[in-house]
């Protein structure tokens, strides 16, 4: 089974803080919405520096508006680079 890359973010980034108390929410790749995440780490200790701001910036997107959108381009991209790097593992 092919694990899941998740990105990790704020609810405020994501526009997700009316929708819930949560203090970080996952966006799973290739998926709409997001997922109460809770925890102490902040998003950036949680995605442990494999994505830059851009890449959830754009996962955001991705995950409101379809990752098709060109938005969601520099998030679509780091999936690829993760995906080719487990299928090298």
């Amino acid at each position: 089974m092919k694990p899941s890359i998740v990105f990790y973010v704020s609810p405020s980034a994501a526009c997700a803080a009316h929708q819930c108390d949560a203090p970080v929410v996952a966006i799973k790749a290739f998926e709409r919405g997001f997922y109460p995440i809770y925890s102490r780490l902040q998003p950036c200790e949680l995605n442990d520096g494999k994505f830059s701001n851009e890449e959830c910036e754009a996962a955001i997107i991705g995950s409101m508006f379809g990752w098709n959108v060109p938005g969601a381009k520099a998030a679509v991209k780091a999936i690829e680079r993760i995906e080719e790097e487990l299928a090298r593992a």
